[in-house]
C-alpha cells in the first residue's frame, strides 16, 4: 500500500471487510471481451478502466464506512499471499466443497457454460456484452 499521512497500521482485514478500512476504489469498470484479465496487483496499481486509480489510503481507518471493491481486491491478495494458493482453489476447497456447493465457482468452466442462460437483446439476438468468457 502507497505512504499515506494516515495510519496504515490500522488498516486490518476486518476493517476491509466492512469497508471501514479508509481504502479507495469504490469499484472497476471491467475489462474488454476476450481482453486478458489483469493480475490483482495490476488492478491495485490502478491499470484498470476506472480512471487509472489506485488502491491507496483516503481516510483514517475506522473513522468512515465507504465501500471499496479495491479493498476486497487487497484482501483477496492477502488470503493467495498467506496460503500460497489461487484464491479461486482456496475458496473451492475450503469455503464452497464444505458447505456443498457444488456449482459454485470463481473460474468461468466449459461445464458452468453448458448449464448457464444466454443473454439477449431484442429481438432474439444474443448480446456480446453479456457472454460470459473463461480467463
Amino acid at each position: 500500500m502507497p505512504q499515506s499521512s494516515y495510519n496504515r497500521s490500522k488498516v486490518t482485514l476486518r476493517r476491509i471487510l466492512s469497508h471501514t478500512a479508509g481504502l479507495s476504489v469504490h469499484g472497476y469498470g471491467g475489462a474488454e471481451q476476450g481482453s486478458k484479465l489483469l493480475t490483482l496487483e495490476e488492478s491495485l496499481e490502478g491499470k484498470t478502466k476506472r480512471n487509472g486509480e489506485s488502491v491507496r489510503l483516503i481516510n483514517e481507518p475506522g473513522t468512515k464506512w465507504e465501500y471499496s471493491g479495491g479493498g476486497y481486491t487487497l484482501a483477496q491478495l492477502l488470503l493467495e499471499e498467506k496460503t500460497k494458493e489461487r484464491f479461486s482453489s482456496y475458496m473451492k476447497e475450503h469455503i464452497f466443497k464444505p458447505l456443498g456447493l457444488i456449482h459454485t465457482n470463481y473460474e468461468w468452466t466449459a461445464e458452468m457454460k453448458s448449464k448457464s442462460a444466454t443473454a439477449y437483446v431484442i429481438y432474439y439476438k444474443e448480446s456480446p456484452a453479456l457472454q460470459f468468457r473463461r480467463p
